[in-house]
């Protein structure tokens, strides 16, 4: 079991912490450990916002995808090497504020391509695909982990000309 699935020292003490109240809710059982934690993955909420924190939501799993999209038309919109896309059911999301503030952008020579961003601060945000039945939601959107990673590196060979060698790049913690 990983570290982070453990019950924190204190829970001895009588204090109960968050996961653990979480775990007696689920009905925890050690012996089916990774059945638990698609359970508690598949109903946990995560909550997101935009930059300037006027477009928020909860988005509710299960997470039925992440991609890590190259295309061309993702380096366009985000203005980086790709977009990271989280997908699930497009029902799965509570808009808390400034649903009002977010627009949409449908390419029309694609079939599939859509964009919705703050219209304040410009950042993407949650959007329904448009065949009408999934969520799309950037990971950069996301506040809390969303528990599920990169399952796929779609357009690969659409990649930036840069994205192999910037991955061997010095790296810093902050500003060089």
């Amino acid at each position: 079991m990983s570290k982070a699935l453990l019950p924190p020292p204190f829970s001895s003490y009588g204090l109960v912490s968050d996961r653990e109240q979480t775990w007696r809710a689920t009905g925890y059982d050690s012996s089916n450990r990774s059945r638990w934690k698609r359970t508690l993955i598949m109903n946990r909420e995560i909550h997101g916002s935009c930059l300037c924190r006027k477009v928020k939501s909860t988005i509710r799993g299960p997470f039925q995808k992440f991609y890590q999209c190259f295309c061309e038309r993702c380096q366009k919109r985000t203005g980086s090497a790709f977009a990271a896309l989280v997908v699930t059911s497009r029902d799965n999301i509570s808009w808390q504020s400034g649903k009002d503030l977010v627009k949409r952008f449908d390419l029309p020579e694609a079939a599939l391509y859509s964009s919705c961003f703050c219209s304040e601060c410009g950042s993407q945000v949650p959007y329904v695909g448009r065949g009408g039945k999934v969520l799309i939601v950037p990971a950069g959107y996301l506040s809390d982990d969303p528990e599920i990673r990169p399952g796929g590196n779609i357009f690969w060979e659409e990649r930036a000309c840069w994205f192999d060698e910037g991955q061997s790049a010095r790296t810093y913690s902050g500003y060089p």
